[in-house]
């Protein structure tokens, strides 16, 4: 449920900088305030135009101020009401006049309302943003035609009054809710976003340029979640939108079907079908359903909703494929489905998980003096799913109104394990955001905390060794204002962990005893989901706001130890190199566009030094017939060091050609210490042999 407003809400001005306000209230609603938008008139500051949230139970003939929005020709003392509007405040709420003609008032919302005539008469504007959802708007100080907009889908910019628009497609700026990989070589990354449905990219190209736009795919519509691929098959896709809809594509073909749990492909259904209390469906005041995420594909669902009022979807409902057999997937409601044949069938291995708290449960009244009811305020629902790796019988989930419970017979029964996680001082009802079992120990899982909804925004992490029995916090030293959102564990070693949270990446190397930011060029934002790709061991971060970043290469992270951190000098295992046959850009890049960054170009040979020193390294690199093939004094420094042979041989000629595809040794010294190595080279896997 989602309340707005108070007593305390209204429009407040300070003549003393802010030393003391007063709040003005003539010709203002008299009751609650939500949400108020504010704009300034640039040529005259007396001029101020509003856009006030109030209840919008109050009539529209403007006979009562209400809802919507207010003018001021006296710095504020008096308000004129002048158009009744009520669409969305929550999530818009912005108002702008335009500095060089105050006739022009612009109302920033998902219903983008126009006045020409200073507020008289209000319509649309002839274009929405150029996206989705808006929510900002500047205009120029010095052309009144002029000005940028800011949606869902990004930013734009308008230069004639809004009769066309440039999309500023050069910005990394995409808001991520989760992400996925394939297995192609290269693999491709899927990710759902906020309102701009999902999409896919490769990892790499052979193309000079990069990454760049015209590589990316869009999978699915909606608000975008989860995109699976399956590992046996990369061409199926599996696409979530929002509010629990399922479907699975060919994205090779193009051939898509909807896979959501209906009351036709459950197969227990009527075990399931009452329940021992009466429940009416959420009346949404904007629908979702199946025709947002296929659009053009035959939709089932009727007012937002395929099965009974007493199932609930999450905003962002999961979808979890088995580590251990690829045909079997799981989908997360209030109750758990599985289905073992890819979604043609489902069967419910689950009673209610959630506290099915039936004041919480149905919030078609959610909104407070704005009725709002879009999915995103849906509860009681399951938000994590996770198989154990270790045994497919064990399955642990976590729920939205702080359950965690776990399963060891495949759902046959379920225990609820929130109480002894509550002893460890986990939060009461938070949202479980992520649940995560270990790839070694089939008694040991993770589990994370996102409480921020009720302003707390204290990392949680937690671990369990006895299928969660008891739990030790291992939060550690990660920042107090950073809410966690998500935890993997490495599938090589143990001790190894990532979380992301509001504003940053962590990892340990020590099982949680201590936590390191991963730093570097990475943005400060809030990261939603990570993958640490099964084939190649790069981490993949899904960020809300700055789109896709990858940390290529996390094997000297495997393999770090203590034995390792107590050696002078350590080489590595290395990643197999490829000798990619990269090509000038034959793609055509019409407007801007994001040139992604491909992962360097050589073979990268990663070795540890315990202490900083004066000393350079020595490397050599050596053929099978130990022929001396490259050779470098690399200033080093304490601690994981990346070197980047650019596998190029030189020759007695002085003319460097590439490495021949194979085996090659590798040679480091530091003083008195030398470690020995080796590292292979492949043809690019798009070559035929």
């Amino acid at each position: 449920w989602v309340h707005i407003g108070g007593p305390n809400g209204g429009i407040y001005k300070s003549t003393n900088a802010g030393k003391t306000w007063k709040k003005l209230s003539k010709g203002l609603p008299t009751g609650d305030i939500g949400r108020v938008g504010l704009s300034i008139y640039f040529s005259n500051p007396d001029i101020i135009v509003a856009c006030v949230e109030t209840s919008d139970k109050l009539p529209k003939d403007l006979s009562v101020p209400g809802p919507g929005v207010y003018r001021s020709e006296d710095g504020g003392e008096s308000w004129e009401y002048l158009y009744w509007h009520a669409t969305r405040p929550l999530y818009h709420g912005r108002i702008e006049i335009n500095p060089l003609d105050d006739n022009l008032v612009y109302v920033i919302n998902r219903d983008y309302r126009m006045s020409r005539d200073g507020g008289k008469t209000f319509g649309g504007t002839g274009w929405r943003g150029s996206g989705g959802d808006d929510h900002d708007l500047w205009i120029s100080p010095n052309n009144k035609d002029i000005f940028y907009t800011g949606t869902d889908q990004g930013a734009h910019l308008t230069e004639d009054g809004g009769r066309s628009f440039r999309n500023f497609a050069n910005m990394n700026i995409g808001q991520y809710y989760a992400i996925g990989t394939d297995m192609r070589d290269p693999y491709w990354v899927y990710g759902g976003l906020q309102d701009n449905g999902s999409w896919s990219l490769p990892s790499k190209t052979r193309d000079s340029r990069g990454i760049i736009n015209s590589y990316c795919i869009k999978v699915a519509g909606g608000d975008g979640f989860q995109n699976l691929a399956d590992p046996e098959n990369w061409r199926n896709v599996y696409s979530v939108a929002h509010v629990g809809y399922l479907g699975v594509q060919n994205i090779q073909t193009g051939e898509k079907k909807f896979i959501t749990p209906s009351p036709e492909t459950i197969t227990n259904f009527e075990d399931y079908k009452k329940v021992e209390y009466e429940e009416n469906l959420i009346d949404y005041t904007i629908d979702p359903g199946e025709h947002w995420l296929f659009p053009g594909v035959r939709a089932r669902s009727k007012n937002g909703s395929i099965l009974p009022a007493h199932f609930r979807f999450n905003w962002n409902t999961p979808l979890a494929q088995s580590p251990n057999n690829a045909g079997i997937i799981y989908f997360g409601s209030n109750y758990l489905f599985k289905s073992d044949n890819r979604g043609e069938s489902w069967s419910i291995i689950s009673h209610d998980l959630t506290s099915n708290d039936p004041e919480k449960r149905n919030p078609s009244k959610s909104g407070g003096l704005t009725r709002e009811v879009v999915g995103a305020e849906n509860h009681c629902t399951i938000v994590t799913i996770c198989e154990s790796p270790v045994d497919e019988n064990i399955i642990w989930i976590g729920t939205d109104d702080g359950n965690v419970q776990i399963t060891q017979n495949a759902g046959n029964t379920w225990k609820n394990l929130t109480e002894k996680l509550s002893f460890n001082s986990a939060p009461n009802g938070a949202w479980v955001s992520r649940v995560e079992a270990s790839h070694f120990d089939e008694g040991t899982a993770y589990v994370t905390y996102d409480d921020h909804r009720r302003d707390n925004n204290k990392p949680y992490v937690f671990k369990t060794t006895d299928f969660g029995e008891s739990w030790i916090n291992i939060s550690s030293n990660l920042p107090i204002d950073n809410a966690v959102y998500v935890i993997k564990e490495d599938y090589v070693n143990k001790n190894l962990l990532f979380v992301g949270t509001e504003f940053a990446c962590y990892t340990s190397i020590n099982g949680g005893n201590s936590w390191e930011k991963l730093s570097g060029n990475m943005p400060t934002v809030a990261y939603r989901d990570l993958v640490i790709h099964p084939r190649d061991a790069d981490l993949i971060a899904g960020t809300h706001g700055r789109s896709i970043w990858i940390l290529d290469d996390i094997t000297p992270l495997q393999q770090l130890n203590e034995k390792v951190l107590k050696k002078e000098l350590h080489l590595f295992k290395n990643r197999i190199a490829t000798i990619w046959d990269n090509k000038p850009s034959e793609r055509p890049s019409r407007g801007l566009i994001f040139e992604g960054e491909n992962p360097p170009e050589g073979a990268v040979i990663n070795f540890y030094i315990k202490d900083n020193t004066e000393s350079s390294v020595n490397l050599v690199i050596m053929d099978a017939n130990n022929n001396i093939v490259h050779s470098n004094n690399i200033i080093a420094e304490k601690g994981i060091n990346r070197y980047l042979w650019n596998q190029k041989i030189s020759t007695s000629a002085s003319i460097d050609k590439t490495a021949e595809p194979g085996e090659y040794k590798i040679k480091i010294t530091v003083g008195d210490n030398t470690e020995n190595g080796t590292i292979i080279l492949r043809k690019d896997p798009g070559i035929e042999s």
